[in-house]
């Protein structure tokens, strides 16, 4: 599949708590301190967030560092340019 957002591409997203699944999301990276990352969340559990990339041969997700925790939840993507 292809990125959904390519370097250079602007987003709007509005902070947040919670996600539904297909949300583009931007959280803190669960194990690596100060870095951000964005990805799609995929499936929703009561720990976390399920994610992962839309270009999965380019990318991490949670199978290779777990849910991504609630509290790393920074924001939603409500649209891209």
């Amino acid at each position: 599949m292809e990125p959904t957002l390519n370097d250079g591409d602007y987003i709007l997203a509005r902070p947040a708590h919670r996600a539904q699944p297909h949300d583009i999301v931007i959280c803190r990276h669960p194990y690596v301190k100060n870095k951000i990352i964005i990805k799609r969340a995929i499936k929703i559990e009561a720990e976390g967030l399920q994610v992962a990339g839309d270009n999965p041969g380019a990318s991490t997700d949670s199978e290779s560092f777990g849910l991504i925790p609630w509290v790393h939840l920074i924001s939603t993507v409500t649209s891209t340019m």
